[in-house]
């Protein structure tokens, strides 16, 4: 959902060892922009002025990882409301992945085929395979998963869902700048939505074999760099796949 709002940048580390253990890291950057338009937006919904915080909470992470029996949040720092740093650790991807797929299925919006067709790991005969892809049909099937104090901003923010009317890009420069009019200059605005990106580093104790939609930076190593435009148009699926040994 982070990814979906302009002006944010998302780095983040998934840290992989042989035994399917590791860590996962993420930096999230919000413009103050946004911070500035939420905080009036949600004054204006409750119709007197609401306490100003940071768009991320350790409290709204641990919250969302209490019922997680394979990830554990090890550390949380915010910074000026702007910088949030977080790390989870987990002893075992595959039972990560199976833990998401049974509450997913639990909820009966999606099939366990369709998710894992989403995001999956798996392991044959040692050879280690992690994929994402996401197109404008299983995004819906996704946003129907959301907390529904969630759904407003991305479906404010979100992919069209709409086939026969998409959103272009410049449709979305024009509607930014209706909804950011007061807070920044369209120049402005155009340039942070431009630059807003998420940086995907996937590091493996193993050799990397192959990869799709990234660049391998060393032989345990591959970046995927996704311009956030990619995820908000969804004009072509983004289709990300690393296999090591």
């Amino acid at each position: 959902m982070l990814v979906l709002l302009s002006s944010c940048n998302l780095k983040a580390a998934i840290n992989i060892k042989k035994d399917a253990s590791g860590s996962a890291n993420a930096t999230i950057t919000v413009d103050k922009m946004l911070l500035d338009f939420i905080y009036d937006l949600q004054s204006t919904m409750a119709a007197e002025p609401v306490e100003r915080g940071a768009m991320i909470t350790e409290e709204m992470v641990r919250k969302g990882l209490e019922k997680s029996q394979t990830v554990k949040l090890t550390s949380f720092k915010t910074v000026d409301q702007t910088d949030t740093n977080l790390t989870v650790g987990f002893s075992d991807i595959n039972s990560v992945i199976e833990e998401a797929q049974t509450g997913v299925r639990e909820k009966g919006t999606i099939s366990r085929d369709e998710l894992e067709n989403i995001v999956n790991f798996t392991n044959t005969t040692g050879k280690y395979k992690f994929i994402f892809y996401l197109d404008r049909s299983n995004f819906a099937k996704l946003v129907s998963l959301l907390p529904e104090e969630a759904t407003p901003l991305v479906t404010m923010f979100g992919p069209s869902l709409d086939e026969n009317n998409p959103v272009t890009r410049e449709d979305y420069y024009e509607f930014l700048n209706e909804a950011f009019s007061a807070y920044e200059t369209p120049d402005r605005i155009k340039k942070m939505v431009d630059q807003a990106k998420m940086t995907l580093r996937v590091n493996t104790e193993g050799k990397i074999l192959s990869q799709k939609g990234g660049r391998i930076e060393n032989a345990n190593t591959v970046i995927f760099e996704i311009p956030l435009m990619d995820f908000i148009l969804l004009e072509e699926p983004i289709n990300l796949e690393v296999t090591f040994n």
